[in-house]
């Protein structure tokens, strides 16, 4: 029997998997989380002590107050939200459904030498319809999840395999053929 899927494709994020990425990525300038929920990827980077400014942006209202906590927070649909500056590092869990288009507006809303950071399955890598993405987009640094994480209190997810995706401007090695 298949899980009925979270509402907006909500599933928070774990904060060793955030820690795990801070470990070997260091994040810089004003951060943005796009698809912010709850703010646990937000929680994670203040754990870890970072006090960059942060804005969030969130499309359910009713996590408003929550994120207040993290700094500056908009509640709108990322996708058709127009900030009125850029960002340094852009960091998130996209809903894996429109994962895509979220990476493609963050180019638009990165500083020049801004880096963006996803967490995705690496199954995202395949696929031919994501082809011609991955030729446009392609990934400067890809951090492999030795565990795979669950995203849910009652350990029901997929708990496949995880990565971080970065770009930041420079060449990687990871290319999807």
């Amino acid at each position: 029997m298949t899980k009925k899927r979270n509402d907006y494709d909500y599933y928070v994020t774990p904060e060793w998997v955030v820690r795990k990425l801070l470990e070997h990525r260091r994040l810089y300038g004003h951060i943005l989380d796009p698809t912010a929920g709850d703010g646990a990827v937000l929680k994670a980077i203040r754990n870890f002590g970072y006090k960059n400014s942060i804005t969030s942006v969130e499309i359910r209202k009713a996590e408003e107050k929550k994120l207040q906590e993290f700094g500056n927070v908009f509640i709108a649909d990322f996708l058709t939200w127009q900030p009125d500056q850029k960002y340094d590092t852009i960091i998130t869990n996209p809903p894996y459904n429109i994962a895509k288009e979220i990476i493609m507006k963050c180019f638009e809303v990165v500083s020049e030498k801004g880096q963006i950071i996803m967490l995705m399955k690496t199954a995202y890598l395949e696929s031919g319809d994501r082809y011609d993405f991955w030729q446009n987009y392609p990934v400067s640094f890809l951090y492999a999840l030795s565990d795979r994480p669950y995203f849910d209190d009652d350990y029901q997810t997929d708990q496949a395999a995880y990565a971080w995706f970065i770009w930041d401007g420079s060449e990687g090695t990871i290319k999807v053929i």
